[in-house]
């Protein structure tokens, strides 16, 4: 059986075509409607074959944060809906609890359909 890839197509980035990646298939999440608030993240991770430029479509961007590694404490066994191998870890942001994803792993496991990504 063929893997589920969440690649939605592709786009053109000053010359360079990128694919992009749905984070909602990847996480068995339903789907939802594009509206004026959904954007796509362009992001550049190491992989095998070196540096891949991929685009991630999510719902919407309110605020950029950065974490000191001595505040991010590591994932519980199990973290809700999401597929535990994803998450690098939580961090702890005034009342919120904020879940680190593994960006370079959710790509690479999207565009190449490998579940073992490294």
């Amino acid at each position: 059986m063929c893997p589920i890839r969440p690649i939605l197509g592709v786009i053109n980035l000053r010359g360079a075509i990128v694919p992009v990646v749905d984070p909602r298939v990847r996480f068995a999440l339903e789907s939802a409607p594009f509206d004026s608030a959904t954007v796509i993240i362009v992001v550049r991770v190491a992989g095998a074959r070196g540096e891949r430029i991929v685009g991630l479509v999510v719902d919407a961007v309110s605020d950029v944060y950065s974490f000191a590694d001595e505040n991010i404490q590591p994932p519980p066994e199990a973290v809700g809906s999401l597929d535990q191998m994803f998450v690098l870890g939580l961090a702890k942001l005034e009342d919120k609890l904020v879940i680190i994803l593994d960006i370079e792993r959710l790509v690479i496991s999207s565009v190449l359909g490998d579940t073992k990504a490294a």
